[in-house]
């Protein structure tokens, strides 16, 4: 008995930050006289300390488990795999922290333990959002909320809530942030909040208010933050963190590197690698490279590199990556910086880390270090990002460099195949954006519903790019799965059987052109491997080759699947999903297009006809067809008019009635169709249907008409 209490005494100390007098009391305690599940608890105590210490070993915690596994202690049990799960966590074991936390999880749930089971899926949450899954953080913060819930724990919700906040803001979810930090601000005064949560909320929102462009209710909130703190070194040294970063933000940068220094000297003494001290050291590199003092920026960007490897901070080490590429830009290395310019922006788009990502891509762009068309693609997915989230600042800053970078000159072909039909303000943007973005090699993805028209896109953008190579196109799904690697690598004579000649493969032949590889989401798991490897190395070698060989294409993908659901069915690579995704572009449904209907329908019917038609010619059967639901877009309207204009033999005057009579089952519906059609004109209604202008009149009568409408 007098051990359990000791223990307890332990534990007791340690949640009080007496590490020390913790550490003192438990080696005090012989553990060659403790029983199975008394030395498992000392051996998860000593781990606890250790992680409180900056001391990352699984050692003594792994001892924990095995002499727990077998034992009824199941409370003990899943607080040591909680206790791993963070140690993983600081390793950056991502992957094996997820198994970890899933199963301290679970244990919690069968013991009932629901506050147990949030803490767990909190923890989770935050693997998966250093992994850049949002979408799965989120759904882990909510579990969590909902189990903090059903205990009427409220200051743990908000505290989940905060959390989610954070999340939204550290992926560049500014509006949501701010929006959600509001809600739970005016439940925090009902409920009882610990200091560090009430700090970590204040902080957090102070930040997302900075990044807003909000700087004054930034610094007003932050002043409220040091109010709220005691003599929490871990909170300190964030408020000093996150009051360097505003500062810098400011571009007050004396007050900036003050505040990093004393944030600086505060983690370095809770833990010399923690998120923390590579944070503070990275910004410190910010502040170095704003006032021009390149050398010292590289010196510690270094060190903070280092700490952010340690411990896999993903954003710490995208965000070192682009001090690396602006000290080469200042040295001229041009080709180095373009280098940790493209690793930067690679790895923030793969954690989803929206804001930073943004950032980059206007800081690469104004460098120099990039040709014409980049820079023009890079600003133009900036500004996209900053106007999404109202950040007026940024807007600015941006759209001026917008308009300081020429136009790019499109560069439009003989093959008129990829000519885009529409007025409407969705296609006058996207046709913008193609304007912007054509002349870079970004990849592309197309997504949108089947008919919408992504084969004309693709081919559209390849047109207008001024790439002097093929089109190359490729539908995936139509492609058997043990031909895929032969058709896209190629192949020498006799690498198989049956191959009995070379061939080129498809990705080779778009050398200096477009591959453009439609429904990707069909791509098999061996595929995707092999797609990523050849994005990766720009590198391609043919079946029955030892060597490869350099290629040089522009990648458009397409699919009409949610390629997020695919990725949370591990259907999908998500690394591969950020390659392919560096410019995106949704169309439109034909619903959402307006008046493009009428455009498209005369399209139609000048092809099928052999003439050039006018909207005007043919505007009731265009007006009735705009009304009609065209699930299946432009290609079913497509397959629509060439049928109608076919059993109306071509004539114009024919294509309504045909029309009505393939959609109205009477003569009543008929008529009513079309006189809706004409605007309720009775003689070209009459002029339609073939007959008179009294028998129109007639009818209306008859079917009880309103003859003055």
């Amino acid at each position: 008995m007098a051990t359990k209490l000791i223990l307890e005494q332990i534990e007791y100390l340690i949640s009080q930050g007496s590490l020390e007098q913790a550490k003192e009391l438990l080696f005090a305690i012989d553990q060659d006289e403790l029983e199975s599940s008394r030395k498992a608890h000392r051996l998860y105590l000593l781990s606890s300390i250790e992680f409180e210490q900056g001391v990352y070993n699984l050692t003594h915690i792994d001892s924990a488990i095995d002499l727990l596994r077998c034992s009824d202690e199941h409370n003990l049990y899943a607080r040591s795999k909680f206790k791993k799960g963070q140690i993983q966590i600081a390793l950056g074991l991502h992957s094996e922290a997820k198994e970890t936390l899933l199963e301290a999880y679970v244990t919690y749930q069968r013991i009932r333990d629901y506050e147990g089971a949030a803490s767990s899926v909190n923890r989770l949450a935050m693997v998966h959002f250093q992994c850049g899954n949002i979408d799965a953080a989120v759904e882990n913060l909510q579990r969590a909320i909902d189990s903090y819930s059903n205990v009427g724990a409220l200051s743990k919700v908000l505290m989940i809530k905060n959390n989610l906040a954070l999340v939204f803001f550290m992926s560049g979810k500014l509006t949501e942030s701010i929006t959600l930090y509001s809600y739970s601000e005016s439940e925090m005064s009902t409920a009882n909040l610990s200091i560090r949560t009430a700090c970590a909320a204040n902080q957090g929102y102070s930040m997302a208010l900075a990044l807003s462009g909000k700087i004054s209710a930034a610094r007003k909130r932050m002043r409220k933050t040091l109010k709220l703190m005691e003599e929490n070194s871990r909170e300190q040294a964030q408020y000093y963190e996150y009051l360097g970063w505003i500062n810098l933000l400011d571009g007050k940068y004396k007050a900036a590197e003050k505040a990093l220094a004393s944030g600086l000297e505060l983690s370095l003494k809770i833990a010399p690698k923690s998120a923390l001290v590579s944070q503070i050291k990275r910004l410190q590199a910010d502040v170095y490279i704003a006032t021009e003092r390149f050398d010292l920026a590289e010196q510690t960007a270094q060190e903070a590199m280092v700490v952010a490897k340690a411990i896999n901070e993903r954003v710490e080490i995208a965000a070192c990556y682009r001090v690396y590429a602006q000290v080469c830009a200042y040295r001229h290395e041009t080709e180095l910086a373009r280098d940790w310019f493209d690793k930067a922006i690679d790895l923030f788009a793969l954690v989803q880390s929206r804001y930073e990502l943004a950032v980059t891509r206007y800081v690469s762009s104004a460098s120099g270090v990039y040709d014409l068309s980049e820079r023009k693609a890079m600003l133009y997915l900036a500004l996209n990002y900053f106007e999404s989230e109202q950040v007026t600042h940024w807007v600015e800053k941006v759209d001026e460099a917008v308009r300081r970078v020429a136009r790019p000159a499109l560069h439009l072909g003989n093959d008129n195949s990829s000519q885009i039909i529409g007025e409407s303000d969705s296609i006058q943007r996207l046709l913008e954006m193609v304007d912007h973005v054509a002349e870079s090699h970004m990849p592309i993805l197309l997504t949108g519903s089947t008919g919408t028209g992504k084969d004309l896109f693709a081919r559209h953008i390849h047109n207008v790019s001024g790439f002097l190579g093929d089109f190359v196109p490729v539908n995936i799904a139509a492609i058997p799965n043990e031909m895929i690697e032969a058709e896209l690598f190629g192949y020498t004579k006799g690498a198989f059987t049956g191959a009995d000649r070379e061939r080129l493969g498809l990705i080779a032949q778009a050398d200096n052109g477009t591959l453009y590889l439609n429904e990707i989401g069909d791509a098999t798991a061996s595929m995707q491997a092999k797609l990523l490897e050849v994005l990766e190395t720009r590198q391609v070698r043919k079946l029955g080759e030892n060597e490869s060989r350099p290629v040089n294409f522009r990648l458009i993908t397409a699919t009409n699947i949610d390629l997020d659901e695919a990725i949370k069915k591990n259907s999908f690579r998500l690394d591969l999903y950020h390659r392919i995704n560096v410019i995106p572009i949704s169309l439109p449904d034909l619903a959402d297009r307006g008046d493009d209907i009428i455009l498209l329908t005369a399209y139609f019917v000048s092809k099928a006809v052999g003439r050039k038609v006018k909207p005007t010619e043919i505007l009731p059967f265009c007006r009735f067809l705009q009304k009609q639901e065209w699930k299946g877009n432009i290609r079913e309207l497509q397959a629509e008019v060439g049928r109608i204009c076919k059993e109306a033999s071509f004539d114009l005057n024919r294509l309504l009635p045909v029309a009505l009579a393939g959609n109205c089952s009477s003569e009543q519906e008929q008529l009513r169709e079309m006189l809706v059609s004409t605007g309720w004109n009775r003689s070209l209604t009459a002029k339609l249907l073939g007959v008179s202008e009294g028998t129109v009149r007639n009818r209306m009568r008859k079917y009880a008409f309103d003859c003055e409408n």
